[in-house]
């Protein structure tokens, strides 16, 4: 694997998501490789429909056997160490438009005093490529312009491979390549291999489209709020007296997250939540304290916002 291809895969895995360029032109090189390879995932199908592109061997070393085709698909120009046939993939930057405030796509409230939360983040990034074949001979760029339309139309239509995904996948991780329905691939063009050497050509043929490019991950995230609540801002709306039997919702004016509500005396009178907001059933008579605290439960040493004595009578 080529050392920055490892390098992105390792970011991804400690949760970093801007790896868009790199992954994809790793996905792709994979992918072409599956295709042409003589052990490849895909190699089969061309033995049978496009056995013009089949007989190559993928990036390995030059052999003296003149009966081999050797070709080398590479997202780097690092990666070029050997003669044509080549495949270059090459991409032309990217644009990102995020679908929410720093791509948060969910949240999960880790109910913690310093607010800590697990978020997605999701981004869907449109990636413009261009991949490049170059060769010595005609036929050899025509098998290979044949092979761009079929490795990117016919035949990744019908086995759903305009979708790459990891081989494996690691918890918290995840990404995909779509690659579209439509390609384009430029006519053939050739010039000299050297000044003045007019009988051998390079041929080159492009193949052009764009990707869309998505990846999620999942990560601990601290909000630190540029207001934070003070004790007194909150206030209850609720009378002193209530009677047996009789249900009664409590109204929080500048109430702040998280909080909770909750009778220190359930004997005399309990609390339930209602979506936003609670409600009172008095149990039996005597005197309450109705609490309003930053977390749940007077045992986590919750800080009290605020409290009212509530009185239970009879009818």
């Amino acid at each position: 694997m080529d050392p920055l291809d490892e390098s992105s895969l390792s970011a991804m895995a400690h949760r970093e998501p801007g790896q868009y360029l790199r992954i994809t032109k790793m996905a792709l090189r994979q992918y072409m490789q599956e295709c042409l390879s003589q052990n490849g995932q895909f190699h089969q199908y061309f033995e049978k429909f496009a056995n013009s592109v089949a007989d190559f061997h993928v990036n390995q070393e030059l052999s003296s056997d003149l009966n081999k085709r050797h070709i080398q698909i590479a997202a780097y120009y690092a990666g070029m160490t050997q003669q044509s046939p080549q495949i270059f993939i090459q991409d032309g930057g990217y644009d990102y438009v995020s679908d929410s405030l720093g791509s948060i796509n969910a949240g999960w409230n880790q109910q913690t005093k310093d607010g800590h939360q697990i978020i997605r983040i999701m981004d869907v990034v449109k990636i413009p490529i261009e991949i490049t074949a170059t060769a010595l001979s005609e036929q050899e760029i025509e098998d290979l312009s044949m092979f761009f339309s079929m490795a990117f139309g016919q035949y990744q239509r019908l086995t759903i491979n305009y979708l790459l995904r990891p081989h494996t996948t690691q918890s918290g991780v995840y990404w995909e390549v779509r690659i579209p329905l439509q390609h384009n691939v430029s006519p053939k063009s050739h010039s000299p291999v050297a000044p003045g050497e007019p009988r051998q050509q390079l041929w080159q043929v492009r193949c052009t489209f764009t990707v869309d490019f998505e990846n999620s991950s999942f990560m601990q995230y601290r909000s630190q709020p540029l207001y934070s609540s003070r004790r007194g801002d909150l206030t209850l709306q609720i009378p002193d007296t209530l009677r047996l039997g009789q249900e009664h919702r409590v109204v929080l004016l500048n109430r702040p997250d998280p909080v909770v509500v909750y009778s220190d005396d359930a004997r005399i009178a309990i609390v339930q939540r209602a979506t936003r907001e609670w409600i009172i059933r008095p149990r039996q008579v005597g005197t309450f304290n109705l609490i309003v605290a930053r977390t749940a439960g007077t045992e986590q040493g919750a800080e009290i916002y605020t409290s009212q004595e509530i009185e239970v009578v009879a009818r």
